[in-house]
């Protein structure tokens, strides 16, 4: 699990790393999706954004024969 947080005046209710143009969270959505990962927002107090991660497999070369 990845917790950000910053103590600003938060995040409207209309804003969503889904739709938004910024950048910032146009790529944590990203990251979030390629990593098969869930995204939590919370936007008042300040704004704290929890990713937390899928337990990844690992195969080994005779295991994906």
């Amino acid at each position: 699990q990845l917790q950000v947080r910053d103590d600003g005046v938060g995040l409207p209710e209309a804003v969503s790393p889904h739709t938004v143009e910024s950048f910032g969270l146009q790529l944590v959505d990203i990251i979030r999706e390629q990593l098969r990962a869930t995204l939590e927002l919370q936007r008042h107090p300040g704004t704290t954004v929890t990713i937390t991660f899928a337990e990844l497999t690992h195969q080994t070369k005779s295991e994906s024969h």
